[in-house]
């Protein structure tokens, strides 16, 4: 898994600088990094003790020059984070982080607390959400840990997805977050 996250990481990162498509083994659509969104994630708090609530905030900012529509839900956009310790290795997630990032239960799972919807002008931040990390990992052990948040959306000019065949097919953009450090303690 952990030779799988690198790759996974190296392959993000030459696609940004080349602006090349990415290859997700989990998610079969055709997947160019953003040129409009950037995703700006922070934590509540970069510290809590082993049990506490550890939860991640998100907005978007469109960094294009033009208005960006913002998908309002369904199958258009898909959102999901990834939390790995110190040496870099993905955390044990939970069951339903296992379904959430499996795209089986519940799609989009982090529009749960909260609402993307609407346009974006340009520079213009907005569109927010949250998600309690704990619900998703099982981070149940002291230590240094980072998380990254992703956000996929039809790419532009593209049809919204009937089924979920048509949406494993069209293309998709892709935004991430930086890497976000924390700290669990006893």
């Amino acid at each position: 898994m952990k030779g799988f996250l690198f790759l996974l990481a190296a392959s993000l990162t030459a696609s940004v600088v080349h602006g090349q498509a990415i290859k997700d083994p989990l998610r079969p659509n055709p997947v160019r990094v953003s040129t409009r969104i950037q995703v700006l994630a922070s934590m509540e708090h970069a510290s809590a003790k082993i049990g506490d609530p550890i939860r991640v905030n998100y907005r978007l900012k469109n960094v294009s020059s033009e208005v960006v529509r913002v998908p309002q839900g369904g199958q258009e956009f898909d959102c999901w984070f990834i939390v790995t310790d110190a040496s870099g290795a993905e955390v044990p997630r939970t069951a339903l982080g296992d379904r959430v990032i499996a795209g089986i239960d519940p799609p989009g799972y982090v529009r749960a607390h909260g609402s993307v919807r609407g346009f974006l002008d340009p520079g213009q931040e907005g569109f927010g959400s949250s998600a309690e990390l704990t619900e998703l990992y099982r981070l149940d052990r002291p230590g240094k840990y980072f998380v990254r948040m992703a956000y996929r959306s039809i790419a532009p000019s593209q049809p919204v997805p009937a089924t979920q065949e048509e949406r494993n097919k069209i293309p998709r953009e892709e935004a991430v977050s930086d890497l976000i450090p924390f700290t669990i303690t006893p």
